[in-house]
């Protein structure tokens, strides 16, 4: 009971400061900054929906493990999230900062061209706030009561208003896609720090090795000078074939578990 109660009073406070961004752009902004900042956030919305599943899928488990004082297998469960998150987020970041122009261009049409910088500033999100909620997720299955986290989520609401008011003015939508960053990245160390998680990085260097095979890539599917769509479908389909591949090479734990539930 206890666990729900604080997370739901965490989850309540991440989405005060959700939406503080978009306020703060109006206010000391326009509606044209708004249009272009809640573009680029939407489109960073639907690669974070299919990431953060993971975690309405380890609570219970986390849960159970924890209940049955089981902390090696709560460890292994916590690896093993951490490679799929990993083998996930960090491409879809790299693709992003990558094609954040052609994603703009067929979302949202050219005269949304301003959302390329933001699409870019805000690319990490799925990547923080998964690992964010993750390591929540973990802490409160093990120890339940959290005060602290109250505490770190009003100071990240305060960071948030206070690098919005400071950037807005001079960065228009750029500035509160550093405000919605900054906030993220600060939540994410907490969480890190505070917990003490020990990470196991092969994955993630596996993931960012990969993810630097889409620069030439998407560099030489650009060179045809197609469409805006041709390019982004057939940039999606190379990269994710060569990122496959790569991963399959350096025995990638996320990349094997698929390859044995797919083999008959």
């Amino acid at each position: 009971m206890y666990m729900l109660f604080y997370f739901f009073i965490a989850s309540t406070f991440i989405s005060i400061y959700d939406f503080t961004d978009t306020v703060m752009l109006g206010w000391l902004g326009n509606d044209a900054q708004v249009g272009y900042y809640t573009t680029g956030m939407k489109l960073i919305r639907l690669a974070l929906s299919v990431v953060i599943v993971i975690n309405t899928i380890l609570f219970p488990r986390f849960s159970w493990i924890e209940a049955e004082q089981k902390s090696g297998e709560s460890l292994q469960l916590m690896s093993r999230s951490l490679n799929f998150i990993f083998t996930i987020a960090v491409p879809a970041m790299a693709l992003f900062i990558l094609l954040a122009p052609e994603l703009t261009e067929v979302f949202a049409g050219k005269a949304f061209e301003p959302s390329v910088a933001v699409i870019r500033w805000l690319s990490p999100l799925p990547l923080l706030i998964t690992l964010s909620n993750l390591f929540l997720m973990y802490h409160l299955a093990r120890f339940s009561k959290a005060r602290w986290i109250w505490w770190m989520v009003l100071l990240a609401l305060i960071l948030n208003l206070s690098v919005n008011y400071l950037l807005i003015p001079h960065l228009n939508e750029q500035g509160a896609a550093i405000a919605s960053l900054s906030t993220e990245i600060f939540i994410m160390l907490v969480f890190f720090f505070a917990l003490k998680i020990r990470m196991e990085w092969v994955p993630f260097y596996q993931a960012l090795a990969g993810s630097v095979l889409f620069i030439p890539i998407i560099l030489l599917i650009r060179s045809f000078e197609g469409s805006a769509l041709i390019t982004l479908i057939c940039s999606l389909c190379g990269t994710a074939l060569c990122y496959a591949l790569l991963l399959w090479l350096m025995k990638n734990i996320t990349m094997k578990a698929v390859l044995d539930y797919l083999r008959p």
